[in-house]
């Protein structure tokens, strides 16, 4: 899933668990601050791009995400 350089400011709470087989996100070229908690429910993620945004923090539960193989958080 894209949703990349469509200046989104934020991401609402409560939309990635009716997402649970998603297997790639590119959230890149956004104005995102941070990313919501519940993105962490997303166990079928191996893809994350997260890159260009303005991001103060990762959520605390993304270390645990076993399953991304690939991170992409340059130019924060």
């Amino acid at each position: 899933l894209s949703v990349a350089w469509n200046k989104m400011k934020e991401i609402s709470t409560g939309i990635f668990p009716s997402l649970v087989n998603l297997s790639a996100i590119d959230l890149s070229g956004n104005q995102l601050n941070f990313l919501p908690n519940d993105i962490c429910r997303l166990t079928n993620l191996s893809i994350l791009s997260c890159a260009y945004n303005n991001l103060l923090k990762l959520p605390a539960d993304l270390g645990g995400m076993v399953g991304i193989t690939g991170l992409n958080i340059a130019f924060n």
